[in-house]
């Protein structure tokens, strides 16, 4: 089914030097699986990293590796020669995830990844009432402060979080979000906007 992508997303320019290869962390995760599927259908070239790599989608083109966020030694190489890199959040408590994300972060600082796109949270805030929340604001500041060319995407809640206990709604992996700019590298937005930015990479 074709998607209309939001013009605020379309705009987006990640080009970058180097292979062309983009990295997907978490690729056996749903988020990661499905953006790996899509760009994969787009004739990209992608490294799939994950901590299960026998759970990773069989992908044309794909070379799958173990990484862990928890292990920094196994990020050098997941990170090593990758154009772009896409970092979704890890699972985990507040502070404990933030500082995951600041190892993967500073991974990808010390390999010259060209643009990192970070999965963050709609209502990330220092100051916000919801943990994951200030977890999330917090990661976005471990990664400004790495330096490198980024986009930081805050998703909405997705619907399929509460189908266990609400059977009745239409499953559905995420709702697109109105267009929210608090940042110069901060988007609101669902998932196909997680393939426009690599999409627009050669434009």
């Amino acid at each position: 089914m074709a998607v209309d992508l939001p013009t605020s997303i379309q705009r987006f320019s990640t080009k970058t030097p180097g292979s062309g290869v983009i990295l997907i962390t978490g690729a056996s995760g749903r988020v990661a699986r499905r953006t790996a599927e899509l760009l994969a259908g787009d004739g990209q070239r992608l490294r799939l990293m994950t901590r299960n790599p026998q759970r990773a989608p069989k992908l044309t083109d794909a070379e799958t590796v173990r990484g862990d966020f928890a292990e920094p030694a196994t990020l050098k190489d997941a990170f090593t020669g990758v154009s772009a890199a896409l970092v979704v959040s890890a699972s985990g408590e507040p502070g404990e995830r933030a500082r995951l994300h600041r190892n993967a972060f500073q991974a990808a600082a010390r390999a010259g990844v060209g643009h990192v796109v970070y999965l963050s949270l709609q209502g990330a805030a220092p100051d916000s009432k919801y943990p994951f929340s200030r977890d999330h604001y917090l990661s976005e500041q471990y990664l400004f402060a790495a330096g490198l060319p980024c986009t930081v995407l805050r998703n909405a809640f997705y619907i399929d979080m509460f189908l266990e206990t609400k059977p009745t709604v239409p499953a559905c992996s995420t709702a697109l979000v109105p267009h929210l700019r608090t940042h110069p590298h901060i988007e609101a937005a669902g998932p196909p906007a997680w393939t426009a930015v690599w999409q627009c990479r050669q434009r």
